[in-house]
Formats: C-alpha cells, sequence, structure tokens
C-alpha cells in the first residue's frame, strides 16, 4: 500500500488543505483504515479561560458540544460528521471532512495539568483492488474565532462560533 499526503495553503495564512491518497500497489486485495488525530493543546489557566474551552461538531445536522469534563473516558459519535473543532474563547482548530468518516471520538488529555481536548476521526474501512487508489480531503483551520475568515473557507465551520 502507498500513502501519500498532500498539503495546500488555502486562501488565508490560517487553513490548509489535506489530500490523502491510498493507493494499492500489490497484487491483492488490500483492506484498511486510518485515523486523523488533532489535540489543541490550548492553555486554559484560569476558571474563565477554562469555561470556554471546549469541542465542538456538526453531526447529523446538530450541534454537539463537550467541555473537557465531560470527555474525560472519551465519547464516540458516528453519522453525518459536516465538521469538528477544538476551541477556547478567541481560537479553533478545526477540521472539515469532505466525506464520510466511520466514528468521531473525543477525550480530555491534559498537558501540563492543563486540560486538553483532542479528537480522531477514524476513516470508513476501506477496500481496494489491485492498482485501485481512494482519496479523501479534508480543510484544517487553526487560528482566531473570526466569522469572516472561518467563513472564507465555506465549510461551514464558521458555525462553532459560540457567541
Amino acid at each position: 500500500i502507498k500513502i501519500k499526503k498532500i498539503y495546500k495553503a488555502l486562501n488565508n495564512r490560517y487553513g490548509i488543505g489535506l489530500e490523502f491518497q491510498v493507493t494499492n500497489d500489490s497484487a491483492k486485495t488490500a483492506d484498511g483504515s486510518y485515523s486523523i488525530i488533532a489535540v489543541s493543546n490550548i492553555k486554559a489557566h484560569t476558571q474563565e479561560e477554562k469555561r470556554f474551552l471546549m469541542s465542538s461538531a456538526l453531526l447529523n445536522g446538530k450541534q454537539i458540544k463537550n467541555r473537557p469534563a465531560n470527555v474525560k473516558a472519551g465519547k464516540s459519535y458516528a453519522g453525518a460528521l459536516d465538521w469538528v473543532a477544538l476551541q477556547n474563547k478567541y481560537f479553533s482548530l478545526s477540521v472539515k471532512p469532505y466525506q464520510n468518516v466511520a466514528n468521531l471520538t473525543v477525550s480530555q488529555e491534559y498537558h501540563d495539568s492543563n486540560p486538553n481536548i483532542c479528537m480522531e476521526l477514524q476513516a470508513e474501512n476501506f477496500s481496494l483492488a489491485p492498482g485501485e487508489k481512494i482519496s479523501h480531503q479534508f480543510i484544517l483551520y487553526s487560528g482566531p474565532l473570526d466569522y469572516d475568515l472561518m467563513s472564507a473557507f465555506q465549510a461551514g465551520i464558521e458555525q462553532s462560533i459560540d457567541y
């Protein structure tokens, strides 16, 4: 199996386009899956900062929000995922998949005693015949919670802003 990741700078300094290609270059059928994992590493020192630290996702047309304390053991979701974001009061790390994902897991991680939120997007299982290739596309946004900047990607990630 050959895996190729292509990164492209998008329309402002906060966005990256990711294309993930998997090619079966063997003589046999190949089965597989993969995950994309992101940790915010957003610092939350004060109670006010901790109050705004959360994950947000648009799943099956409904927005789901989680605070770190709600996902200590991890929470998994299945369904139609439009986007997922890890954020605090000012910044967001957002991922927009352009194909179905099998599962979204949100969990709590600690770094220097600060609670962080981790997200894992697990791709649907695939089976590739010899010579067959799949290509999955994502937008990654890491920047300020700014409606104009986020909506410029036309990916719906600006909906994660909690006014």
